[in-house]
């Protein structure tokens, strides 16, 4: 049969070749997602090592989260006095690192398209941002540079959260899963 790439084994062995050569060149280009290949067979394969690259609302978003990140590390440094005031400086050291590695971890897997860690990352910005929201007042008198940090981080981090559950990028979380 022509055009039967399972007959000959140099015809399927090229077939094979050029399909890896698109791929590569797809990976050049950073095109998005993963890339099916066509075996000599007729199956398709997926090749799980080719990087998911988000769409730009996503990288925005996830930029934003990273911004977000470094504020709340900056509002810890600048309120680290009243701190360690209540508590333990290990305590309070050990927390914002627990806490930094945590929010890390949620964003690298919300950039690889893991659905699941959009939703625990949006759950737990609520009740971040349902807590400083309660708080606001008490820091507006106290440490107003501070009050304004944190509200700027909320902000930086609603946005975020809103590009990533909205479309575009809902569509691309959308592709990840299937």
């Amino acid at each position: 049969m022509e055009g039967d790439y399972t007959q000959n084994p140099v015809v399927s062995e090229m077939a094979m070749l050029r399909q890896l050569r698109n791929v590569r060149l797809l990976q050049k280009n950073r095109t998005p997602s993963y890339y099916d290949v066509r075996i000599p067979d007729g199956k398709a394969m997926r090749d799980q090592t080719l990087a998911v690259t988000p769409n730009p609302a996503v990288a925005r978003a996830i930029g934003l989260l990273w911004l977000g990140l470094i504020l709340l590390v900056v509002c810890v440094l600048l309120d680290a006095a009243n701190l360690t005031r209540a508590n333990s400086s290990v305590y309070i050291a050990l927390l914002v690192i627990l806490t930094v590695a945590l929010c890390s971890f949620f964003i690298r897997k919300i950039s690889e398209g893991k659905n699941w860690a959009r939703i625990v990352y949006l759950v737990l910005f609520l009740q971040a941002a349902l807590r400083f929201i309660s708080k606001v007042p008490a820091e507006f008198n106290r440490y107003p540079v501070l009050a304004i940090l944190g509200f700027v981080g909320i902000g930086l981090q609603a946005v975020a959260l809103l590009w990533v559950f909205a479309d575009p990028g809902k569509q691309w979380f959308e592709t990840q899963c299937s």
